[in-house]
């Protein structure tokens, strides 16, 4: 008896832990309901052709060729400082699925599914993040981790361990009188039912949190730019913790009349962040072709104990859009000029006309020469990424 009084008292102390962590705040499985209104959502907007109908648990909604002035629904809720959104998701378009579908919003967060992407607006650059691929005619499980104390977010689609983008810049916002927004943000020459279900908010406690957002720091991204060959990359590459992964900038779209150049990475890095690269290297890159959600993951793994070594070069740095960026903030250099080199503005100053400089756990190294020119130099590169 004793025995099992124990063990009551554990399982009780466990469940107590659990139901700390975790707060439902609103939870829908549509069942045994027949509208949206029935459950506190608000028709906002109204566009006469769209069906909403919950049938079997789901809520089923056919939209049409209505660019932005589908039917939208709000509900009143609560976005908690640390938190948690969850819902299933089907998109089944009949015609050409050309451009937006759904659209939903969390207090102030707005993100829509556009083929092949889950997509999150960024409001500060009025510019979209591209998270997890959503398939069509298939049902996927899809998280929001968020903590807006931190501006983190964390997206996440089918595998609910590992997330497809991680947010620095995060929108979303502490709201006690926020909103869920459903909406048809439609455009498609053919009809499209979403399919959502089982939706839930939930509030959770700060350790919850920080053991969720902890992505392991492993290997190596090499970003090979226009003159990469100027700094020994094969070489270096054979120094850099394994599993290294390459990244190569390539010219597209020139025009015979004209220098302007359009490039892009062949292959891009990742969108599914299961680990970060715990090395990061830049050889005459621009910034431009790297995804935006690249350049977050970059950040956040720097900012959480990863190496950053930017190689320089012509196109790169001032040259390579930086400026204005948020991996801009990070670099002791003035990269505003496009037309004279960097200017140092902090770090440390070390031979080789190198500098270096901590970001959170990290560190960024920066080789301001254009090439190497010796062993020594070398060697001091191959110690930015090794020690």
């Amino acid at each position: 008896m004793k025995k099992i009084l124990i063990a009551f008292v554990v399982l009780l102390g466990i469940m107590s832990t659990y139901c700390m962590a975790a707060e439902v705040i609103f939870s829908e499985k549509f069942n045994n309901i027949k509208s949206l209104e029935e459950i506190g959502f608000k028709k906002i907007r109204d566009n006469k052709k769209d069906v909403f109908e919950i049938i079997n648990g789901e809520l089923r909604m056919t939209f049409f060729n209505s660019p932005y002035k589908g039917t939208s629904y709000r509900k009143k809720v609560a976005v908690p400082k640390y938190g948690e959104l969850n819902f299933e998701l089907k998109i089944s378009p009949a015609g050409a699925y050309d451009n937006f579908s759904l659209q939903m919003k969390l207090g102030n967060l707005l993100f829509s599914f556009r083929k092949p992407y889950w997509r999150i607006f960024r409001r500060g650059t009025n510019k979209w993040l591209y998270a997890g691929k959503i398939d069509t005619d298939k049902y996927h499980k899809c998280r929001i981790r968020f903590n807006t104390e931190k501006k983190y977010a964390e997206f996440y689609v089918d595998d609910m361990k590992n997330p497809v983008l991680v947010d620095n810049e995060s929108d979303i916002r502490e709201n006690a009188n926020g909103e869920l927004v459903i909406a048809n943000y439609g455009h498609a020459s053919g009809r499209i039912i979403n399919i959502l279900q089982n939706i839930e908010l939930k509030k959770l406690d700060a350790s919850a949190f920080e053991k969720a957002k902890n992505i392991p720091l492993e290997g190596t991204w090499i970003f090979y730019g226009i003159d990469y060959e100027n700094w020994r990359l094969a070489d270096l590459r054979s120094k850099c913790p394994q599993p290294a992964e390459d990244f190569f900038l390539m010219t597209v779209g020139a025009h015979p009349e004209t220098t302007l150049n359009k490039y892009e990475l062949s292959p891009n890095p990742p969108v599914n962040v299961s680990r970060l690269p715990s090395r990061i290297i830049f050889a005459d890159m621009p910034l431009r072709p790297v995804p935006e959600y690249a350049r977050k993951n970059i950040l956040h793994a720097v900012r959480s104990g990863a190496k950053l070594l930017i190689l320089n070069g012509y196109f790169t740095l001032n040259r390579g859009d930086f400026s204005g960026t948020e991996l801009a903030k990070i670099l002791p250099l003035d990269v505003t000029d496009p037309w004279n080199d960097a200017k140092i503005t902090g770090g440390t100053k070390k031979e080789f006309n190198t500098v270096f400089a901590a970001c959170g756990k990290g560190e960024v190294s920066i080789f301001l020469n254009k090439k190497l020119s010796s062993q020594a130099e070398f060697d001091m590169l191959v110690s930015c990424i090794t020690k």
